[in-house]
């Protein structure tokens, strides 16, 4: 399924011809929604990150 909603996305940004294209059903340009994504990644990752120092009761690299 995983590989399926990749293939769409890929899709879905292969349609658009440029990053300040606005996509189906968000109404944010392209170029937006991969920075948004990025952020929340970044997010996420250091979130993650820090519960893995709670875990281990100490700053671990």
């Amino acid at each position: 399924m995983y590989l399926a909603e990749v293939a769409r996305a890929d899709a879905a940004m292969a349609a658009l011809s440029a990053l300040d294209d606005v996509g189906l059903g968000h109404g944010q340009p392209l170029g937006h929604m991969l920075i948004k994504m990025i952020d929340e990644y970044a997010l996420h990752a250091g979130q993650a990150h820090m519960l893995r120092f709670a875990a281990l009761g100490r700053m671990q690299r």
